[in-house]
């Protein structure tokens, strides 16, 4: 009976540690598949209980190393070198490895801790989250320390020295599948284009999705890795949180006030492009009837007539409105129909049903509301956006709905 109990409560784990007091080894089975390691003191933990039960080394699916849960401050992790060490070929099927809320110190790290994590050959994800380097140079070898690494998630990175010296570096880079970017990446994307060639392997890009943080990454970084990519990108994800010439309310820190330009980035690069999603966050003018800003009068057209792959089947449109406070349903429906303006939608209905997008299956537009705000009801959202995209609509590839989440 407590067996089928704890198994119940699997993804409960503020339930399953104090239920450990009755049933250790099942409690465990369910809390090891996810580990949080925030010091020396439960990493040691963790390797006593799996040298104790060996058979629970099977579950342990990710790893996550925090300097801190507060998320303010960024703490030293002397617990990665113990990790490293004292769990390396321990854990043969962990497959995610996360570092949160990091100051990595200039020779904090034991000289053999890369050497260790080089035999964690399961890991193919690893997510980076708040973490100031000592330097490009050992981002660079965290990265190549995992020889079979597929995706790579880069969220708030910041170095203390950029100088790069290439006479240093001579690992080979893993082959990288999905690139994730968020906050500010110019650096991060200088040494993964430039240094490691990441983007040439890369088959999907997303950046700018967290609604959360506060900044996107620039022109610059955006562009260089869709300059650098090869052949094999084939989806491209890219959230723009502040619209050209526009400024947006701060609030709980979720967007930025300060004034700065949005890219205008290009596609043409990706001539392998299959799926595109793209995402405006519209800019908080509240209701004072002022005109959204000229250049983003065009900014949609700009991105779409870009597109040079002949070959794009699924293309996703999304007005993020999440973050526009004290406004209505109809003020929203209505902030959308100055964004997508019936100049730069009859350009964009009529480039997308022509000769070079004959493979386009899908079209979806759509809106994003904050579920605890007001937002717009089907009855005055779709009939917007099919007037706006008549050739599209005629065509029956074009879908529209609004969405409520705050993810």
């Amino acid at each position: 009976m407590w067996e089928r109990i704890i198994d119940h409560l699997w993804d409960d784990p503020w339930t399953l540690v104090p239920s450990s007091a009755v049933c250790k080894i099942r409690c465990h089975f369910h809390l090891i598949t996810a580990i949080d390691l925030t010091d020396r003191h439960r990493t040691h933990w963790l390797s006593r209980v799996l040298r104790e039960t060996p058979l629970l080394r099977s579950r342990v699916n990710r790893v996550s190393i925090h300097g801190s849960f507060s998320g303010s401050t960024r703490q030293s992790i002397p617990h990665l070198t113990t990790f490293a060490s004292m769990l390396s070929m321990k854990l043969p099927v962990v497959k995610v490895f996360n570092i949160v809320n990091v100051d990595w110190r200039p020779g904090a790290m034991h000289a053999d801790t890369f050497l260790h994590l080089s035999t964690f050959a399961s890991i193919t994800d690893l997510h980076l989250y708040d973490v100031t380097f000592p330097s490009k140079l050992v981002l660079a070898r965290l990265i190549c320390a995992l020889p079979n690494l597929l995706e790579l998630e880069c969220v708030n990175l910041a170095f203390r020295s950029k100088i790069w010296d290439p006479a240093v570096f001579c690992s080979t880079p893993p082959q990288i599948k999905a690139v994730w970017l968020d906050g500010p990446s110019d650096d991060v994307t200088d040494l993964l284009a430039l240094q490691l060639g990441t983007p040439a392997t890369a088959e999907k890009f997303v950046a700018g999705w967290n609604l959360y943080v506060e900044h996107s990454p620039s022109d610059v970084a955006i562009m260089s890795i869709l300059q650098h990519a090869g052949p094999t990108l084939t989806e491209v994800c890219i959230w723009l949180k502040q619209l050209p010439g526009a400024a947006s309310e701060h609030e709980g820190g979720i967007s930025t006030g300060e004034h700065h330009q949005h890219p205008m980035f290009s596609l043409s690069h990706c001539s392998e492009l299959r799926a595109l999603e793209l995402n405006y966050s519209l800019p908080a003018l509240l209701a004072e009837g002022r005109a959204l800003p000229s250049p983003t009068s065009a900014l949609l057209y700009g991105h779409i007539s870009s597109i040079s792959s002949t070959k794009l089947n699924n293309l996703e449109i999304y007005m993020d409105v999440r973050c526009i406070d004290a406004a209505g349903p109809s003020y929203l429906v209505e902030l959308a129909r100055d964004f997508l303006n019936r100049q730069q939608c009859a350009r964009v209905d009529t480039l997308l049903t022509g000769t070079q997008f004959g493979s386009l299956k899908r079209v979806y537009i759509g809106q994003m509301c904050h579920p605890e705000k007001p937002s717009p009801d089907c009855d005055s959202w779709t009939p917007t956006i099919t007037a706006r995209f008549s050739k599209l609509h005629s065509r029956g590839i074009l879908h529209t709905a609004v969405q409520v989440g705050d993810h």
